[in-house]
């Protein structure tokens, strides 16, 4: 699906970025979770789910935060499909 090609892009373009630890890791994640097998609005939940939790961090970039929020804006009508 295109935007699920999209988003996976996004979210590799992200990893290019300086960013702490711990925010490459749930990147990662994201990116793996999409990239598995299953049901596309699981997979788009659980990606949503962990980059929610690094929206928080206080060590993250604006811009990345803003990169962030594009991707999950992305995500949110994929949770939708069956």
């Amino acid at each position: 699906m295109k935007e699920v090609a999209e988003t996976i892009k996004m979210l590799q373009d992200l990893l290019n970025f300086q960013i702490p630890k711990n925010v490459k890791k749930s990147v990662s994640e994201a990116k793996e979770i999409l990239e598995g097998e299953g049901s596309l609005a699981l997979k788009a939940s659980k990606a949503i789910s962990v980059l929610s939790e690094i929206d928080g961090d206080p060590n993250l970039p604006i811009m990345v935060r803003t990169k962030i929020w594009d991707i999950i804006s992305k995500l949110e009508p994929l949770t939708k499909d069956s």
